[in-house]
């Protein structure tokens, strides 16, 4: 009796160690959420995104000053932004240029689709990327990009491995409005596989991205910058000149 009670026991734990340890059911995606379209103020310029742009498939991605004067940052959940009626003040905002029909769920550590979203989003340009994937050719490798106040970089992550912060290397380069490029070494003195890019969007505000050293040629830099430059004068404002945009693009 007492092995059989053993082997009632056994079986139960069993049992809830692998309810414990199975994956969570999936969650179901805020599909009209990250379609909201919100405005941005960085550097006294006003950007207006939908929130799949600057979500990055998480819910708090956008980070703000949590007090007054400190350096380090807090989330901002995507319902305080959607709520919000004036635009955001932020030091910087990183903006996905890609796959806007998908969520990623970090408890499974894949993807939700969610097509029905592409409807929904205001901006063209936007259901272009959430229609075909990207917005420019693949071949470009330009999938983000942070817009960032230029006394604020240190709010820009590392690149994995570097020595310095990736706003550290920025502030080694000579910035105007043509991108520089920065390529640093490793904690062991070799070359690092990613370049941070940047270039001047106006007086205090820049634009950093992270190119391949391998893909770090001056003619794929200056079409990344282009389609930068494009997206900010034609896609992110207040209006949107769907026709300038892709005559830009092209």
């Amino acid at each position: 009796m007492k092995r059989q009670n053993c082997k009632l026991i056994f079986m139960a734990l069993l049992i809830h160690l692998l309810v414990a340890c199975s994956d969570p059911p999936p969650i179901t995606p805020p599909i009209e959420l990250l379609a909201h379209k919100a405005s941005f103020s960085i550097s006294g310029r006003v950007f207006q995104l939908p929130l799949i742009a600057v979500s990055s498939g998480f819910i708090t991605n956008v980070h703000m000053p949590c007090k007054e004067g400190k350096q380090w940052k807090c989330g901002m959940p995507l319902e305080s932004i959607a709520n919000t009626h004036e635009p955001i003040t932020l030091d910087s905002l990183e903006i996905e240029l890609e796959n806007y029909s998908s969520f990623y769920d970090t408890r499974i550590d894949g993807t939700i689709p969610m097509p029905e979203l592409c409807k929904l989003l205001s901006q063209q340009w936007a259901q272009k990327i959430c229609q075909k994937g990207r917005i420019i050719d693949y071949t470009l490798y330009l999938r983000r990009f942070t817009l960032v106040k230029a006394d604020n970089l240190g709010t820009i992550s590392y690149i994995d491995g570097a020595i310095e912060s990736t706003g550290q290397m920025v502030k080694r380069m000579s910035l105007d409005e043509t991108p520089s490029l920065f390529c640093d070494v490793d904690k062991q003195g070799k070359p690092l596989s990613l370049c941070p890019v940047a270039m001047k969007v106006s007086d205090n505000l820049l634009a950093v991205w992270i190119v391949s050293a391998r893909e770090s040629g001056n003619a794929t830099i200056d079409k990344q910058a282009q389609v930068i430059r494009a997206l900010l004068q034609f896609a992110f404002g207040e209006s949107e000149d769907t026709q300038a945009l892709y005559t830009a693009l092209q």
